[in-house]
Order: C-alpha cells, then structure tokens, then sequence
C-alpha cells in the first residue's frame, strides 16, 4: 500500500509539476513503530496496562516490527512474566521474516547482552553491522560485548567428603568458599579450579551447614549442629572466635548466618527466636534482634537473614504461620530498630550490596524484588524448571 500511494504521488507531481496534496498515508511499520514509541512513554507515565495496549495495537498492524516486538517482549521478560528463551524466539522470528534487515539482529545482540552471553551478542552485533556499516548504535553495541567478560566451561569443584550446604563467593569472583558436613571450610582458587585452603572445624561433630563471608572473602562466620557459631580467618584458616549464644543454641541452615561485606558485623538466629548482632573482631554480641512491632519473634523457622554490604541494613524473617512466613522484617543492625515491615511469604532472603533492594524466595517457584526503602514491590518472576 505505502508503494502503491509512493507511485500515485510521484505520477501526480509528474503531471502537474507539484507536489499531492494529499498526506502520505500511514504505513504498516510506521504505525506500529509510532505505537510502540507511545507504549514506552506510558511506561515512564506509570501506566504499563495502557503501554500493554498499545504494544498490543502494534502486533496487529505489524507482527514483525523489530522495535515493538523487542520492547514488549524486553518489558515483559524485565517483569518477570516472559523468559529470556521465548524473547530470543520471538525476535528470531523477526529476523527470519526480515532477513536483509539489520534491527532485529542488533535488537537481538541487545537481549543477549544482557542475559550474559557476550559471545552470541557479538556475533549478532557482527552481522548488524555488516548490513548497517557506521551505525553508531550498533558500534557501541559491540564494544560493549567485546569487553565483556566470556562465560567459561562449567568446572566441578572435588575435594569435600560430606554434603555441602553453604557456599559464597568474593565480590571479584577469584575465590570460592564452601561448607560441607565433613567439618571442613574450603578456600577455592575459582580461575584456577583448585582449593587452596581447608580448614577443620575439629569440635563440630557434625559439620558445617551455615556459611557467610565478606566481600573479600578474608573472614567468614559458620553454623553447625552443635549449636554454635564461630568467626574464622580465611587467609590462615585459624579459628578467630566462637560465638557464645547461651542456653538456646545457634540454627544452623544455610540461611540462618549473615555477614556485612567488610566482615566487621555478622547475624546469627538462635532456636528461640532471637537473632543477634555480633562485632566479628571481638566477638562479642552487640545487641538482639528480638521482636517485630507487634511482639512477634522474628527467628522463626525457614531460612531468611541478610545483611547488607555496610551492615547498617538486615532482613529477618517477621513472623511464622500454618507453614508459610508471613513478612519480612528490615531492621536497622545499629540500633535495633524495625524500619519497615514488608507483608510477603518468603523462605529465603538476600540483600543487593548497596541494601536497597531485597529479593525473597517463596520457597516454591516465585521470586519477588522489593524495594527496601519504601517496602514497595518492584519487580515478580515466576521460575520454572525442566527435568
């Protein structure tokens, strides 16, 4: 149709030396690009259910139009509710109905640049910029995914005799620790794929479970079945302290320790409910976690503490019922304040490094992003998994 009218106006200014007065019409692709470009500004309104609307309009008037089909399905995989696979597949649609096009390629590097895989996205960005040679979007693109980092073959890591249930890695990715029921820490050398350091809890009867590091991977806090805690000192393996918790011992699931990222404060939950704040130089309890603002214990019984990277931000679960945990507690470590009350059902929570995003686990499939300041929501994803 856009051809057709082209013609007509070109036969028209051709026989009475003027241009038509008649508008161009507006096309298939400029439609739905035009929509599309509207969707994302109601989206920065707050108004995503009319964005969706759009975007909706816009498959109808072009089902293969790169922009529209890529941010839809970019806003959706964002939102939890599409994955990064059925993204790729619909903008591989795009690009086989295309295919002497270069969007849907450099859109599709984009998507792989995010997922991680830098070597499809460069591939991707390659063939876009043979079709669209200068194209500086494209050429930034492409910078972009040469710089960053390749995902290396998978490697096992061997050495550990019993199960092992904690694990944490350095900010730098370098080095690994792990802890597992033979009573041992182990320190990886993760480039290397070796270990360089065991260490032997050898008053643990039954080994490790609970495990936090700091951010350098220098100093870690454990948790074991025997009721206790204890600081140790990765670089040497030497035991710092072992944490006094008193008549009710320490829980001892991978998710019942915490420690800030300079290794100077660290959380343990003991069985009655209490969790304390301990000082990892001295080891010496600075205060308890005891009670949300309605009384309740905030120990609970499913796994949840963490501490953000300063140690002036902890999670802690709030309270627990018929089976489900019923809220999430964000305390202020210093003073023993409750912050906020976040109303979620969560088995496990982590705290982004900065401590102003909290992300919870349900304990089945869902996976919920809060933000910490206002309690808010800000993004839900549903996980499935395939045998």
């Amino acid at each position: 149709m856009g051809e057709l009218a082209g013609e007509l106006a070109g036969i028209h200014a051709a026989a009475l030396g003027e241009p038509s007065p008649r508008p161009e019409p507006l096309t298939a692709v400029r439609l739905a690009d035009g929509l599309s470009n509207q969707a994302l500004s109601l989206l920065d309104l707050g108004r995503p259910d009319e964005a969706e609307a759009l975007w909706q309009r816009a498959a109808e008037a072009d089902p293969h139009n790169p922009h529209a089909v890529y941010n839809r399905s970019l806003y959706l995989w964002r939102a939890g509710r599409l994955t990064d696979a059925q993204v790729i597949v619909d903008l591989e649609g795009v690009r086989a109905a295309q295919p002497e096009g270069w969007r849907a390629a450099y859109l599709l590097g984009l998507v792989h640049l995010e997922r991680g895989d830098a070597e499809s996205a460069a591939e991707l960005l390659r063939a876009a910029a043979e079709r669209a040679p200068g194209n500086p979007e494209i050429t930034d693109a492409l910078g972009r995914a040469d710089r960053a980092p390749r995902t290396g073959q998978d490697a096992v890591l061997t050495g550990h005799t019993g199960i092992v249930y904690g694990v944490a890695v350095s900010r730098d990715g370098r080095t690994g620790v792990s802890a597992a029921t033979d009573r041992t820490v182990r320190v990886w050398d993760l480039a290397g794929r070796r270990c360089v350091r065991v260490i032997t809890a050898t008053d643990s009867q039954w080994g490790i479970y609970g495990l936090a590091a700091d951010a350098e991977a220098h100093r870690a806090v454990t948790a074991s079945p025997d009721g206790a805690a204890r600081i140790w000192d990765l670089r040497t393996g030497r035991l710092l302290h072992t944490l006094d918790h008193g008549a009710n011992p320490v829980k001892f699931g991978p998710g019942d320790v915490a420690m800030s990222a300079d290794g100077l404060t660290a959380l343990t939950a003991r069985n009655n409910g209490v969790v304390q704040v301990w000082d990892t130089t001295t080891g010496r309890c600075l205060r308890e976690l005891k009670a949300g603002p309605d009384g309740t214990r905030v120990g609970g019984t499913a796994h949840g503490l963490a501490l953000g990277a300063d140690g002036r931000v902890a999670l802690t679960r709030d309270r627990w019922k018929t089976g489900t945990d019923a809220g999430l507690l964000v305390w202020d470590p210093g003073s023993g304040q409750v912050l906020r009350t976040i109303e979620t059902g969560f088995r496990d929570a982590a705290l982004s490094a900065d401590g102003r995003t909290a992300v919870t686990t349900s304990g089945g499939s869902g996976v919920r992003i809060w933000d910490v300041a206002t309690g808010r929501e800000r993004r839900s994803a549903i996980v499935t998994t395939t045998a």
